[in-house]
C-alpha cells in the first residue's frame, strides 16, 4: 500500500530531525550575532524546532496542503521580541544581510489587516540560509520562519492564543468590539513608546549641548543631567583633576544614578546646586577620601566614590542631627547595623571638623 504524503513528510522529518536541530542552532547563532553587531535593543531571541507530534497534528488538520517536507516553512522558527516598534523595522531591514529572504511568502502582517478588522500582528519573514558554500545544501534547502514583534505585540499574540480565537469570525459578536479596542490601544501605546524614546534622545542631546556650552546651572537634577554633568562638564572634570592630583590617584568614571535620592535628600535640585555642593565640601571631601583610600589601600578614585564621600563630608560639615544622619544613610544602605555604626562614626568625627 502506497504511503500517504502526510506520513511520508512525517517520516522524513523524524529521520532528518538532527538536521533541523543543527539548522535551529545556526539560526540562533546568526540572530544573536546580528543583534550584537547592530546594537539592537531586544528583550528576547527565541528559536525552536517543531516536535513530531506538533507536525503530525498540523498535517492532520491541513491534509492535502503540502506536497513535500520543503513546502513547510515553520518546522524551524525563531522570534525576536523588541521593546520598540521602530526596532522591528530596523531588524527587518538587515535580515537579508544574514539570510536569503523568500519575498513571495514573507509578509508584514502589521499592514495586512483591513481598517475595520481587529488584531495586532508582527512582521513575519520566510528565510533560508544563504547558498554561498558555507553550509551543506541539505540545510540551505530548508525554509524557516522569523517573527519580529514588540513586547506588546507578543503579549497580544499570547493572550489571543490563550483565549483560543484565531480570527475575527471566531469572536462572539458581543465582545468583538472589545477586542478591537484593546488591539488599538496596544498599537497606540507602541507608537507612544517610540515617541517617548525619541523625546528622551532629543532631551539628552540638548543637555549635552548646554553642558558643553557651560549653560547648565539651572537644569534640574535627574538621571540624564547627572550622568552628562559627571561625564562631560568641564567644571566637574577640572574638579576631579584637582582632587586626583592632590591625592595622587587615578580616576575611572562610574555610574551615578544610585546617588540621585541622596542628593535630593540633601536639597540638591539643579546642576548649579550640585557644583556648589562639590565646591563647598572640596577640602573636607579630599581629607575624607585620603583617609578612606589609605584605609582600603586603594590608588583609584571613581565617580561613585566622589559622590559618596562628598555626601559624607556634607554630613560632617553641616548641622545634621544623629536621627537625620540615620535617615540619610537608610536611603542607600539596607543593613540597620551598618547604618547605625556609620552614623555613630560620623557623629564622632564631627567633633574634629
Amino acid at each position: 500500500m502506497k504511503e500517504s504524503t502526510e506520513k511520508n513528510i512525517l517520516r522524513t522529518f523524524k529521520q532528518e530531525h538532527e538536521t533541523y536541530e543543527l539548522l535551529d542552532q545556526i539560526i540562533g547563532e546568526k540572530l544573536n550575532a546580528m543583534v550584537k553587531s547592530h546594537n539592537f535593543f531586544v528583550m528576547e531571541i527565541a528559536h525552536r524546532v517543531k516536535t513530531p507530534l506538533s507536525l503530525s497534528n498540523k498535517l492532520e488538520k491541513k491534509s492535502g496542503k503540502y506536497a513535500s517536507i520543503y513546502d513547510l516553512t515553520d518546522l524551524c522558527g525563531a522570534r525576536i521580541i523588541c521593546y520598540f516598534s521602530d526596532t522591528v523595522d530596523e531588524i527587518g531591514n538587515v535580515i537579508q544581510e544574514y539570510f536569503d529572504l523568500d519575498e513571495a511568502n514573507s509578509v508584514d502582517k502589521r499592514a495586512s489587516l483591513n481598517p475595520n478588522q481587529f488584531g495586532y500582528l508582527s512582521l513575519h519573514y520566510i528565510c533560508s540560509l544563504k547558498n554561498d558554500g558555507s553550509y551543506d545544501e541539505k540545510l540551505t534547502k530548508i525554509r524557516f520562519e522569523i517573527q519580529i514583534r514588540t513586547v506588546l505585540q507578543h503579549a497580544w499574540a499570547e493572550i489571543e492564543h490563550d483565549l483560543g480565537y484565531k480570527s475575527e469570525f471566531a469572536i462572539p459578536h458581543p465582545i468583538r468590539r472589545e477586542f478591537s479596542r484593546i488591539a488599538g490601544l496596544l498599537e497606540i501605546a507602541d507608537n507612544q513608546f517610540v515617541g517617548l524614546k525619541h523625546k528622551t534622545s532629543e532631551y539628552e542631546s540638548e543637555i549635552k549641548q548646554m553642558i558643553a556650552a557651560d549653560k547648565a546651572d539651572n537644569l534640574p537634577l535627574d538621571q540624564v543631567t547627572l550622568r552628562e554633568f559627571t561625564e562631560n562638564s568641564k567644571s566637574f572634570l577640572a574638579y576631579i583633576e584637582s582632587v586626583t592630583n592632590e591625592l595622587s590617584v587615578d580616576y575611572i568614571p562610574s555610574p551615578t544614578d544610585r546617588y540621585l535620592p541622596d542628593l535630593n535628600w540633601l536639597g540638591i535640585e539643579t546642576l548649579g546646586d550640585l557644583y556648589r555642593f562639590f565646591e563647598a565640601n572640596r577640602v573636607l571631601t579630599t581629607r575624607v577620601l585620603r583617609f578612606k583610600l589609605k584605609e582600603i589601600d586603594h590608588d583609584m578614585l571613581t565617580t561613585s566614590m566622589i559622590l559618596r564621600y562628598t555626601c559624607r563630608a556634607e554630613l560632617l560639615r553641616g548641622e545634621y542631627s544623629y536621627d537625620q544622619i540615620l535617615r540619610f544613610l537608610a536611603i542607600g544602605t539596607p543593613n540597620p547595623s551598618t547604618i547605625e555604626k556609620t552614623a555613630q562614626t560620623i557623629m564622632e568625627y564631627k567633633k574634629w571638623v
